[in-house]
This record gives C-alpha cells, structure tokens and sequence, in this order.
C-alpha cells in the first residue's frame, strides 16, 4: 500500500521551496490516521526552512493534533475541535504510557 499523504506532503514541500514560498499553509479535518504517515509530516514541518501554518477546518484528532503541535502557528475555525494523540493498538486499545517520557511543568 502506498503512502499517498507522505508522499503528497513531501512533493508540496519541495515545490514550496522551488517557488521560494513566504509560508507553507495546511488546512486540515482529520480524525487522525498512522502514526508512520503523522510522523513523517511532522518531521517535514519541524525540519522546513519556511514557516508552516496550519488552518483546522474542524477536527485535527489524533495524528492530526501531532501534526499541528510542529507548526509554527496554529488556526481554527469557530467551533473546530483539537483532539488528544493517544497510541491504539489493531484492536483500538489505548497502549500502556511510559512514565519515563512524561514532562511535568516545573
């Protein structure tokens, strides 16, 4: 199975850097989708020499919030929801956390 996201995501940010682009716009509704895909792109954002923002148009769950958390700036719509990135299992069982990688506000 191909990886259509990543590999559109990835094209749009080359031409974005081809065009000398100002900024990179994303508008998104997701429920979220694998965390491999979600991972990708968010590397692309945080390693991308053009600012990145993103416009949610209603839900950014999941691997969607994952996404937006490595833009540089974050726009809603009235009303959009902005959900938790919870690691499931096949079964959509939340997997165990690991308290090692917890940060706590001082």
């Amino acid at each position: 199975m191909r990886n259509l996201c990543g590999e559109t995501t990835q094209k749009a940010f080359a031409e974005a850097e081809l065009l000398n682009a100002d900024i990179i716009l994303i508008q998104m509704n997701t429920y979220g989708g694998l965390v491999d895909v979600a991972d990708s792109i968010r590397t692309k954002i945080l390693n991308s020499r053009i600012p990145v923002y993103i416009f949610i148009d209603d839900n950014a769950a999941s691997a969607g919030a994952l996404i937006s958390i490595a833009c540089d700036s974050i726009y809603m719509r009235a009303g959009g929801k902005f959900g938790a990135a919870t690691v499931v299992n096949q079964s959509a069982e939340q997997m165990p956390i690991s308290t090692s990688r917890i940060c706590v506000p001082l």
